[in-house]
Order: C-alpha cells, then sequence, then structure tokens
C-alpha cells in the first residue's frame, strides 16, 4: 500500500482549505443537502425523471430531485465527472441520467431484457400514432402476448419472476406500476417512462443481448433489425422543421426587420456590405446560443474582417480612411433576434431568440435565451416605440404562456443543449456547430480534393484500405440484410396465412359449438315435453284410481243389496211358486199337443 502522507499537509487547516469546493461551499445547508441527496439518488436508479405518477393524485407530479440537478448542473456534472461519470440532461424527454461503462448499475437477467425488448415497441408504436409526447400505458398482458408473438417464451414465467422483473425495472424508472405488485395480473396496467428510451439505444441494446443464447440473440437481433430499418424508413420520409421568419431588433445597421424565409431553400444576395453576413451571424448566434461570437462572425464575408458582438448591437459604421468608426446607436437601448419555425407535418410554430441589453456608456451586456410556442408576437418584440428589454419580454412569456409553453435563461450552454436535444429535434452537440461553421464561409473556386477534406472528412489522412474493407463489408452487410428481408417477407406470408388458417378453424369450431348447442336444447326440448306428459299421465292414473275406488264401492253396495233381495225372495216362498209355474207351463205345452174334440176350456 502506497504511502501518501506526504502528499497531504502538515497544517491541517492548509489541508481543509485546499480542498474545499468554492461552488458548493457558498450554499446553505439546506442547497448542499439537496444536492447531495439528490446526487446518492442519481446513482442509484441511474435516472431521474423531471415528472413521475403519483398514484394519490393519480396523475404526473415535478419531482424535486429534478429541479435540484436542474438548477446546478454544470456542478454535478463536474463533480461526477471526476468518477469518470458522464452526467446527461434531455430536457425533451424530461431525463437526467448517468453513463458510465455500463448504462446500468446491475446486470439484467434475461426476462428483464425481453421485458425491457417489449416495452420499446409498445412504446414506439404508441408514439408513432402522435405529434406531441404523450403518457404510454400498457398492461402485463400486452407485454406478454407482444413477446408470444416474437416466440421469445419457451414458457411461461412464474409470478415470482414477474413481480421481480417488474420490481427491477420500477427500480431504474422504466415503468411504473399502477396496482400493487402482489395483485399482478394479465390486467395490471403499468405506465412507460421515456427512459425507455436512453437504455436501448444503439450498442447498448446488443450489451443487454449478451446474456441470451444464440437462438434468442439471432432472433431479437432480426426482430429489431427490421424494426431499426423502418424507423430509418419512417425518418427519411418524415416531416422536418422549416426557418420561416427571422425578426431583427436593433442588430447592426438593421434597426426594425421581419425576413420572410422559403421551406426549402433560400438565397442571400447583394453587393458587398448589403448585410448577408450580419443576418447569417445573427442566425448562428442563435443556433450556437453563442453570445462570444469568436470564430464564426462575419465569416461569410468575401473579405478578412472581423467583427464583435458589441459591434453587431451598436451598429458601428466606418466614417474614414484611418479606420476612423462611430456607433448608430449612443444611448442605452435594448435588442432582438428571433427565429420563426414551423412544424412541417402540424403546421405547428416555435421560436428560439435572443434579447439583449446594452449599457453604452460602459458597453456591458446583459442576454437571455428564450424560447416559446406559437409563432412570432404580433408587435415583433417592441413596445410601440423601441425594442422590449430582457424584464419585458419576460413578462410577456409569463402573461401569455404556461409554464410548459415556453423557456429563458441567461446561461448559453444551458440554453444550447436544450436547443439541440429538444427544439431542434437532437442535433449533435459537438458535429452541427462544427459543419455548420464550416459551411458558413464556403467557396464555389474551391478545388474537388480540397472540398472533401475541408467538408466532408473530418480526417486528413485517409485510410483507402479501411475504407474498402468498410464498403466490402458494408455490402456483405447489405446482401444479408436483403436475404433476410426476403425471409421476413415470407415469413409474413406464412404468418398471416396461418392467422386465415386461424380464422376458419375458430369460425368452425364455433359453428360446430352452436350445432351442438342446438341438439342439446332439441333435446332438453324433448325431455321437458316427456316430463309434461308423465305429469299428465299421473294425474289420470290418479282419476282413474279414483274412479275404480268409487266403482267397487258402488259395487260392494249393490252386492249387498243383491244379497239382501235374494234373502228376501226366498223368505216369501218365490222358489216353490217358481217351480209350480215351470210344472204348470210344462203341463200346458202337453195339453197343447191333444187335439180338442169339443170346447174346452184351461184356466190356469
Amino acid at each position: 500500500m502506497n504511502d501518501t502522507s506526504d502528499l497531504i499537509p502538515e497544517n491541517e487547516t492548509n489541508w481543509q482549505n485546499d480542498w474545499q469546493i468554492p461552488y458548493f461551499d457558498n450554499l446553505t445547508e439546506e442547497q448542499q443537502k439537496e444536492i447531495t441527496d439528490s446526487i446518492r439518488l442519481l446513482l442509484r436508479q441511474t435516472f431521474v425523471l423531471e415528472r413521475k405518477y403519483d398514484k394519490k393524485t393519480e396523475r404526473l407530479q415535478y419531482t424535486a430531485a429534478y429541479r435540484t440537478i436542474s438548477k446546478h448542473f454544470p456542478f454535478i456534472r463536474h463533480y461526477l465527472a471526476v468518477a469518470g461519470i458522464e452526467l446527461t440532461e434531455n430536457s425533451h424527454l424530461g431525463i437526467i441520467y448517468v453513463q458510465v461503462e455500463d448504462l446500468l448499475g446491475e446486470k439484467l437477467p434475461k426476462l428483464a431484457t425481453l421485458y425491457l425488448l417489449a416495452l420499446k415497441l409498445i412504446y414506439d408504436e404508441q408514439m408513432e400514432n402522435v405529434s406531441t409526447s404523450v403518457n404510454v400505458y400498457t398492461t402485463l398482458g400486452e407485454i406478454q402476448e407482444k413477446l408470444g408473438g416474437y416466440r421469445l417464451f419457451k414458457r411461461q414465467p412464474a409470478p415470482t419472476d414477474i413481480r421481480r422483473t417488474i420490481a427491477l425495472l420500477r427500480k431504474y424508472q422504466i415503468i411504473e406500476p399502477l396496482e400493487l405488485l402482489d395483485d399482478l395480473n394479465s390486467s395490471s396496467p403499468f405506465m412507460i417512462y421515456p427512459c425507455i428510451n436512453v437504455v436501448l439505444l444503439g450498442d447498448d441494446v446488443r450489451a443487454l443481448l449478451q446474456d441470451f443464447d444464440n437462438g434468442d440473440t439471432e432472433r431479437i437481433e432480426l426482430i429489431w433489425q427490421r424494426k431499426e430499418e423502418t424507423k430509418m424508413e419512417q425518418k427519411n420520409n418524415s416531416p422536418f422543421l422549416a426557418f420561416t421568419r427571422i425578426c431583427l431588433n436593433n442588430w447592426h445597421y438593421i434597426s426594425r426587420k421581419i425576413l420572410s424565409l422559403n421551406k426549402e431553400i433560400n438565397f442571400f444576395t447583394g453587393h458587398s456590405g448589403s448585410g448577408k453576413s450580419t443576418v447569417i451571424d445573427a442566425l448562428q448566434l442563435v443556433l450556437y446560443a453563442n453570445t462570444d461570437g469568436r470564430g464564426f462572425f462575419n465569416k461569410a464575408a468575401a473579405d478578412d474582417s472581423d467583427r464583435s458582438l458589441i459591434e453587431y448591437l451598436r451598429g458601428m459604421v466606418n466614417i474614414g480612411e484611418n479606420n476612423e468608426f462611430s456607433y448608430l446607436r449612443n444611448q442605452n437601448f435594448s435588442s432582438t433576434i428571433v427565429l420563426e419555425m414551423q412544424q412541417t407535418c402540424t403546421e405547428e410554430y416555435q421560436c428560439i431568440g435572443v434579447v439583449f441589453d446594452v449599457n453604452t456608456a460602459s458597453n456591458e451586456v446583459s442576454r437571455r435565451f428564450f424560447w416559446h410556442k406559437g409563432p412570432l408576437w404580433e408587435n415583433e418584440y417592441r413596445t410601440p416605440s423601441r425594442p422590449m428589454s430582457i424584464s419585458e419580454v419576460e413578462q410577456y412569456l409569463r402573461e401569455h404562456y404556461s409554464k410548459e409553453d415556453y423557456f429563458s435563461t441567461s446561461h448559453n450552454e444551458r440554453f444550447r443543449r436544450i436547443l439541440y436535444d429538444s427544439y431542434l429535434g437532437g442535433l449533435d452537440s459537438e458535429k452541427f456547430p462544427l459543419l455548420f461553421k464550416r459551411a458558413i464561409p464556403f467557396r464555389m473556386n474551391i478545388r474537388l480534393e480540397d472540398f472533401v477534406k475541408e467538408y466532408i472528412c473530418t480526417e486528413q489522412n485517409i485510410h483507402i484500405e479501411d475504407m474498402q474493407e468498410s464498403v466490402m463489408q458494408y455490402g456483405r452487410m447489405q446482401r444479408k440484410i436483403d436475404d433476410t428481408c426476403q425471409e421476413i417477407d415470407k415469413l409474413t406470408a406464412i404468418h398471416d396465412a396461418y392467422g386465415e388458417y386461424r380464422l376458419i378453424h375458430d369460425k368452425l369450431e364455433k359453428y360446430h359449438w352452436f350445432v351442438k348447442k342446438l341438439d342439446l336444447l332439441d333435446t332438453r326440448s324433448k325431455i321437458r315435453m316427456l316430463h309434461e306428459k308423465t305429469e299428465h299421465g299421473k294425474e289420470d292414473l290418479l282419476q282413474l284410481d279414483e274412479a275404480k275406488k268409487s266403482v267397487e264401492q258402488q259395487i260392494g253396495e249393490l252386492t249387498a243389496n243383491s244379497d239382501e233381495l235374494l234373502k228376501r225372495i226366498a223368505s216369501t216362498g218365490y222358489e216353490e211358486l217358481k217351480q209350480q209355474l215351470t210344472s204348470l207351463n210344462a203341463l200346458c205345452e202337453q195339453l197343447g199337443t191333444v187335439k180338442p174334440s169339443g170346447r174346452r176350456r184351461c184356466w190356469l
């Protein structure tokens, strides 16, 4: 272990003074604590959102950590840079995050990576259908369905693994569950935070895919490759921001002017000294958010003259041959430069600009960069008699715009960062100013070789072999992409055919079910009719039983009466008389057979 005692001063007081941080030490204890807590939170969860979902209010609420980091952004950025950590702010997405060698602090498991890919696909699909930033929602069932459609699930994950994955993604501000994790089901809703756009960018995607086996990786790479190609096609055909008007107040020779621009190509022509460079420099000042002017003021002019900001603001003019000059503006005044932009698809306007307050006695200049929605103001950023000052512009912004519809700051760097990330659609903060500055002084009489070296290639030494190898590799990749696209088209056709088959198959199953259902209903109807007949038969049988009993009772009574009558007849001598009658009848029959010889009578 190395001895570092010789590096520490003997005097403890001097040692403490040497290691003090002036910016931090000049803050209050409360502000110091806010910064400390915000840095710890940032390192713990990687991302800090400007607004987070609050379950109590069921709305997005502004976070204190984001405001603290944004307020002290330059200090925190330099502080973290000592440890090799890069602090980045995307004001358009409302995210502040740290970047190191590994974007996330821990290695993501396979299921978490799959969920990230599905969430990115869902997020992009919803954002493609809107023109402005909106909240993106999804459900657990939609995530599972998205992964199932690409056959990335060999088996359904366990509920414990799902809850663990959701908790991990929530920790890194990727999603926000809108219900308790213990109650997870297919309909459980989630909000997808815009951090998903930062996690899945370029090489970060491939780094996350290292956990997969070869089969899964190839499948996911294919999906992602096709998705990136589709996004590139849409980007190439997508609308753009166009500068439509420039408002200039007290800028060089120009006291008051509105310049209208075409949405495509504009030519600035005129004699030397007509004001071409004046307009170009005003445009550059706002686009670079640079009030210094060194390196780009008057670079479009044919001569090698140079100008400063105060000369532009006060309107310096030469009045003699010995470099004598005077100013057009010798009393305190204000100047404004405003660029109006229009989104060609939605025709929505927004403006970026800067306002200066100039003290002519000391040549002190105060500035304020600003942005607001909508077109140029009808008053052209002027009072009835003069250009508006910084305080007047800020008051007008507060009175006529909500907090989300305007922004102003005196910090060049902060405005430049927000300008490139948000207002101009994500320009590269390093390449854009460099290339734009190099394009301004372009001359038509330059050699082709010099043109390629100066305006196309960033390096003077060109390695032909590397370029040839890159071209050959590009050709191989292009052929592979074409083959893959053909395979995707064939697989898509197969998938569509299978979808039609499944649709017809499902219809047939429904029809079979309907037939079986009808048969069942018919059988039930017959059973119900037989049951009703059985009930009626039972009732008839009961009636017949009652009638039988009644008849049997009557028979019994008649039998008893008959016996009684027979007894009474027997007691009256009826049987003897009956026998005598039978004998008499027999006798009469015998007598009837004898022929009468005379008149005889037989009396009975």
